[in-house]
């Protein structure tokens, strides 16, 4: 098969949640679960910022980056790391998007907000609420809400509203532009009766004509959208890719798909006319000769980024398991020749392979200091208790994998719990013995009271899930009727007075799936 040569460009500390790049390609950002953001420009460490809360946005303006966290709120700084500005939303921001006249701020509770890029704000009491999407849209910015209702507001006012559909409701699962200016809407209808199909449709608006261009069926959801010069891309939740080229017009329809990835679409990026598609643990790309190929990653992909300075694709992602190392940020050169290698061989960048020098008699047996660097201060030779530094008896765990026997009736026992050393081991060595079950987790009962309008917006939560063998890599909440209304984690919703039942099913990464509810009572 044909791929590209990777390499390993930088090594985060810990899992990546987000990636930005300036405009002319020459810095690159990313966030880490850890709340720093590290800054590079031409490959040499700018700066690194830390945050106290979860980094929810990156975004560049010019060569001033730009960062929103669920804890603070947003702040600015320059390109040598100096803080220029800073703007406290109350309860943090959960996403960011820069237009080219304001910053659109959503906060925790789903409203939405605008400042200036000075870090004034500009309106604060706009009419929308539970945001769940943001898209750029001259000089604007295109809303959707989890109600499915989507809306156009230019800075001043809202000049365009998309008609609602369906009795029971719908969501938006995509919002994109397309080369020709027009928005492109992925749409899901609820069901009205049980086991029916529920519907799937792409929908291309006119904005500024409040026109309808095509509305078309879909077998699966669409996920991604975009477009550069002439060409749009799409991708659905099944791992196909569409392209969507000349003018759409009322008679427009998709061709058959140029790609199939198998996996859902995470990532898609036109590079050096090529196109590129981020899905599951791979990176797949279509050559404008007809050429296709892949590379693998040691993480699920989830971002990446196109310099066309340096005509380099950056991605980086998870392989959301808690047991293995930190996932690199990898690049490929675009602009390269691809190469012809055996699928074994796609692992190669990654995998960091230790190298043991072989020792000989004399060198083994010599009297040197590695045993007593394995020891701590605290360590009682003579008393034949040896206490091995953290990283050496996780090494020492790693070896043993899980042929370990552990003696819970020692007559030692420390009684001092200044630190809890037992406690730790015992944590270590359970995790490594015990195979402990997915447990999904819906949360607690809940009443809420509602507002004046007779309706409360209430939070279905279940991050709480345990999972010790791998994170979970598919969410999906259902009402009494069966419907699946959400793919994520924690979502709000809007509900009127009444009682309400809802599951929460989950998987990971080795297959296993399990369920848990919840009941609401809105009164």
């Amino acid at each position: 098969m044909l791929t590209y040569e990777a390499s390993i460009t930088f090594a985060p500390h810990s899992t990546v949640t987000g990636l930005s790049l300036s405009l002319d390609g020459t810095t690159i950002a990313w966030s880490e679960s850890n709340g720093s953001v590290n800054i590079y420009q031409s490959m040499e460490k700018v700066y690194e910022i830390k945050c106290d809360g979860i980094i929810t946005g990156l975004a560049f303006n010019e060569a001033n980056l730009i960062i929103s966290d669920d804890a603070y709120g947003i702040k600015s700084y320059d390109s040598s790391g100096n803080k220029l500005w800073s703007y406290e939303v109350p309860g943090g921001v959960s996403m960011l998007e820069l237009t080219t006249k304001f910053i659109a701020i959503v906060d925790n509770l789903g409203r939405l907000l605008t400042t200036d890029f000075n870090g004034k704000i500009i309106n604060s009491n706009l009419p929308y609420s539970s945001v769940i999407k943001l898209e750029p849209y001259a000089g604007g910015i295109i809303i959707a809400q989890e109600d499915g209702g989507v809306y156009c507001y230019n800075g001043d006012q809202n000049i365009w509203t998309r008609p609602k559909r369906g009795d029971v409701g719908e969501s938006i699962t995509a919002l994109g532009i397309s080369h020709d200016g027009d928005l492109i809407i992925g749409r899901e209808g609820y069901a009205l009766v049980p086991g029916d199909e529920e519907a799937l449709e792409l929908e291309i608006w006119d904005v500024s004509r409040n026109r309808l261009m095509t509305r078309l069926d879909l077998n699966n959801r669409l996920l991604q959208v975009y477009s550069i010069d002439n060409q749009t891309v799409i991708g659905l939740d099944d791992g196909s890719v569409f392209l969507i080229e000349g003018q759409i017009n009322e008679d427009f329809k998709l061709n058959d798909p140029i790609m199939e990835c198998k996996y859902p679409i995470k990532t898609l990026s036109i590079c050096n006319n090529s196109i590129v598609a981020g899905s599951w643990f791979y990176i797949h790309g279509l050559n404008p000769d007809g050429q296709t190929w892949i590379v693998e990653h040691q993480g699920i992909v989830q971002y990446s980024v196109y310099s066309q300075n340096s005509n380099c694709l950056y991605f980086a992602g998870d392989d959301q398991n808690d047991f293995t190392d930190t996932e690199p940020i990898g690049s490929i050169n675009i602009g390269n020749q691809p190469i012809t290698v055996d699928k074994s061989e796609l692992t190669l960048w990654f995998e960091q392979k230790e190298v043991v020098a072989q020792l000989s008699a004399e060198e083994i047996y010599s009297n040197d200091d590695k045993m007593t660097e394995l020891l701590n201060t605290n360590s009682n030779v003579n008393g034949h208790e040896i206490i091995l530094k953290d990283e050496q008896f996780t090494n020492l765990l790693s070896a043993l994998g899980d042929n370990i026997e552990v003696n819970n009736n020692s007559d030692n026992a420390s009684e001092d719990k200044e630190f809890d050393g037992e406690s730790l081991l015992g944590e270590l060595l359970d995790d490594v013995i015990t195979n402990k079950p997915l447990v999904a987790n819906a949360g607690n009962d809940m009443t809420y009271q509602s507002s004046d309008d007779g309706s409360a917006v209430i939070i279905l939560d279940g991050t709480a899930t345990k999972n010790q063998q791998g994170k979970v890599i598919k969410w999906s909440w259902t009402d009494d009727s069966g419907r699946e209304i959400s793919t994520l984690a924690k979502f709000r919703a809007k509900l009127s007075a009444g009682n309400y039942r809802f599951e929460l099913r989950v998987s990971d990464l080795e297959g296993n799936s399990t369920a848990d509810s919840v009941q609401i009572e809105v009164i």
